[in-house]
C-alpha cells in the first residue's frame, strides 16, 4: 500500500531538486527551518516546530548566493512527519517567481554537474554554494574530502 508520501509525490505538478538552505515561515506557524528539496510549485521543511496540515503560511527562502530572500506570500502545508513538511506554494509575486525559477535552473545544473563528479549533496554540502572558493577551502583543510578524490 503507497505511503501518504509517495501519494504526495506523485501528485506533484513539478519536480522538486535536492537542496539544502534556510528558511523561515510565518502565519498560523512561525519558525525557522531547513529546505531539503525544491520545486517551483513547493518544498520540504525540516523543523522543530510542529506544524498542522492545511496551515497557511509566509515562506522566506534564504537560497545561497542570493543576498535577498525569495518570500512565497502564501503556502499552504500538505503533508507532516514528525520534523519534516511538505509546503505547496499557493502565491507570489512575478518576480519572486522568476528568481525561484533561476534557483531551481541552478539546483538543476548543481545535481548534473555532482552526478558527473560522482558526488552526492550528503557527500560535500558545499557544491550547492557553488562557490569556487568552498571548493577550494574544502580542498585546503580536507585533502581527504570526496573532492580531492
Amino acid at each position: 500500500m503507497p505511503s501518504e508520501r509517495t501519494n504526495m509525490t506523485e501528485q506533484r505538478q513539478h519536480v522538486r531538486y535536492q537542496v539544502e538552505f534556510p528558511a523561515t515561515f510565518a502565519g498560523d506557524h512561525a519558525g525557522i527551518g531547513i529546505v531539503y528539496n525544491l520545486g517551483l510549485g513547493g518544498c520540504k521543511v525540516v523543523s522543530d516546530l510542529a506544524v498542522k496540515n492545511g496551515a497557511l503560511l509566509t515562506v522566506h527562502l534564504q537560497i545561497p548566493e542570493q543576498p535577498i530572500v525569495i518570500t512565497i506570500r502564501a503556502a499552504t502545508v500538505q503533508w507532516t512527519l514528525e520534523l519534516e513538511f511538505g509546503v505547496e506554494f499557493l502565491e507570489m509575486q512575478a518576480l519572486e517567481r522568476a528568481r525561484l525559477r533561476m534557483a531551481v535552473r541552478y539546483a538543476v545544473a548543481v545535481v548534473v554537474l555532482m552526478t558527473f563528479a560522482g558526488l552526492t549533496l550528503v557527500q560535500n554540502r558545499a557544491v550547492y554554494a557553488g562557490a569556487a572558493g568552498a571548493w577550494q577551502h574544502t580542498l585546503k583543510h580536507n585533502p581527504d574530502s570526496t573532492i580531492a578524490k
